[in-house]
């Protein structure tokens, strides 16, 4: 199976399953995996597979990207399309793997949370650029994540500020 159509069903998988309560997508009248792999036109010589769906906690992606190892990537924004007064922002950047070798992924790990609406990412330098607001974070994976969940993403960190443990080129 390429990556491509793997991609393609990440990005339906929030049909798949049971709608999760912070999707802003109104849910579908048959969003079972039948219905939805009924829906696809696939060259004969292709196979699609489900690899990821929202009862893994994916909800509001706002994009996905594979890397080298083979893992899935995707940038959640649980705050959109507004944050609700009083709550505290803790949108995710999150890395799905397939440990199994089976094409499903079994493993979910937080690269990093306490994001407010990030709007994008990309991976190179051994880590991942991530925009939030004005801001781009720069982490290096095998660092201790920058951000987590107690602390904030506001405050004094305004304009174009680069936070990172690597060098950039």
């Amino acid at each position: 199976m390429t990556r491509a159509v793997s991609l393609a069903l990440a990005l339906t998988a929030c049909l798949l399953q049971a709608q999760n309560p912070l999707s802003v997508s109104k849910p579908e009248k048959d969003n079972s995996v039948k219905a939805e792999l009924a829906s696809f036109t696939v060259d004969k010589r292709l196979q699609v597979n489900l690899f990821a769906d929202e009862s893994m906690g994916i909800a509001n992606p706002v994009c996905m990207r594979w890397d080298g190892r083979g893992r899935l990537w995707v940038l959640c924004t649980w705050a959109y399309p507004q944050l609700k007064p009083g709550t505290k922002p803790n949108d995710k950047l999150l890395i799905l793997e397939d440990t199994k070798g089976d094409g499903r992924a079994d493993k979910i790990s937080t690269y990093i949370d306490g994001l407010n609406m990030p709007t994008g990412f990309a991976l190179g330098h051994g880590g991942a650029y991530i925009g939030n607001g004005v801001s781009i974070f720069a982490m290096n994976e095998n660092a201790a994540p920058l951000l987590n969940s107690t602390s904030s993403t506001s405050g004094s960190r305004t304009g174009f500020n680069l936070l990172s443990s690597m060098p950039l080129r």
